[in-house]
């Protein structure tokens, strides 16, 4: 007689033993086959199953020459009966890979310390600041705004431009801290932008209010109050994390303004080291951070288009 297994792992054994797949261990149903006592056909059917599972099994894994003979057997076995235990060949060289599923995306895992786009910042504003102090060149006295005589490069580098180590610490600390915020949101590209065009609009709000004067603008504090106004509009998201740093930054945002908008209105101007501060280029900068973060919300994103 021949001895078949109906567990996963499918033994034939004809004048000894053939394993059929690798799977679980033989249970102990066993059928034995005879051409006097003809097996009923609930066995054939359980032995069918179990022959398709562990031809399965071989599309997946490169199977053995012994269960390749396996399967062959179990099939002539089942085809005798007039059962159909529907294996496919598989040839031993060429097992067909397993499709694997689409990767699901994987988001960005946020950057560990300063980018690449604060750093080029803060570098350049300290190496403008040590060239002033240590290099007597005219091109550098040139980058300050002038309002006697401005030139239209000095409303972009008048920026980088310091009068004292203290009026330059302090602008490096808010940009380090607020652009490290929005260079995790809107990457370096989006902080250079927010820093050029909040200066910008703090340099042209600092000399319209005392055009043809003998008034010199400077630093980095409009642009600062730019990313003030960016770090905190851009954490407004449905998320309780989003939402609590929206809370913790605007909390300070919002105290910086309402002290710049009492000084402006009032028409007292703050003096810090012999500089006199310009409360309206801050609210200038300010407000140019926010038409930038509406503008960007209004265009479509790419998952849109």
């Amino acid at each position: 007689p021949i001895c078949m297994c109906v567990s996963p792992s499918v033994s034939v054994a004809a004048s000894g033993s053939m394993t059929l797949g690798s799977v679980g261990a033989c249970s102990s149903h066993r059928l034995c086959l005879s051409p006097t006592s003809p097996p009923c056909e609930s066995h054939l059917r359980i032995y069918q199953s179990r022959i398709t599972y562990s031809s399965r099994l071989c599309r997946t894994k490169k199977p053995s020459p012994c269960t390749l003979a396996a399967l062959s057997d179990g099939d002539d076995i089942l085809k005798k009966y007039g059962i159909d235990a529907a294996v496919t060949e598989v040839a031993p060289s060429a097992v067909p890979l397993k499709p694997q599923a689409p990767r699901a995306r994987v988001p960005a895992q946020r950057r560990k310390g300063m980018g690449n786009g604060v750093f080029s910042l803060l570098l350049l504003n300290f190496g403008v600041f040590a060239a002033a102090r240590l290099l007597n060149a005219p091109i550098l006295a040139a980058l300050p705004l002038h309002h006697w005589a401005p030139q239209w490069w000095q409303f972009i580098t008048a920026t980088f431009c310091h009068a004292s180590w203290d009026h330059l610490s302090g602008n490096a600390f808010s940009l380090l801290i607020f652009g490290r915020i929005v260079e995790d949101e809107e990457g370096g590209v989006g902080v250079w932008a927010t820093y050029l065009l909040c200066g910008l609009g703090g340099c042209l709000a600092s000399y319209f209010s005392a055009p043809h004067t003998h008034t010199v603008s400077l630093g980095a504090s409009a642009a600062v109050f730019g990313l003030f106004a960016v770090a905190v509009l851009t954490k407004f998201k449905p998320t309780l994390r989003h939402l609590l740093e929206a809370v913790v930054l605007g909390t300070f945002v919002m105290k910086q303004l309402l002290n710049e908008v009492h000084m402006v209105s009032s028409g007292r101007a703050l003096t810090l080291a012999g500089v006199q501060v310009g409360h309206l280029a801050h609210l200038a900068g300010a407000l140019v951070g926010v038409v930038l973060v509406l503008i960007l919300s209004r265009l479509p994103s790419g998952e849109e288009k």
